[in-house]
């Protein structure tokens, strides 16, 4: 994994974290199942959008370096350390 990519993985990250934050405000102000389910295929359709918009990065790519992430504290502890910039 090349630094550009770690770079390119946190924008995408940013941009999935905004558009979870927007979904998770309106799933949690109604109780219609149907509409919840609409609601988060809207937000994976959006998420999997803002990865293939980021340049440097796709949807493929984005879930292995977050499950790299997951599983290796130094990989984590480096987009930690990019995030928080």
């Amino acid at each position: 994994m090349t630094s550009s990519e770690v770079d390119s993985f946190v924008v995408a990250f940013k941009e999935v974290q905004a558009i979870d934050q927007e979904y998770v405000a309106q799933i949690q102000q109604t109780s219609d199942a149907a509409e919840i389910q609409t609601l988060e295929e809207e937000a994976q359709i959006k998420k999997a959008a803002a990865v293939d918009a980021t340049s440097g990065i796709d949807v493929a790519r984005y879930v292995e370096i977050m499950t790299i992430a997951q599983n290796d504290p130094d990989v984590s502890a480096v987009i930690v350390e990019k995030l928080e910039k």
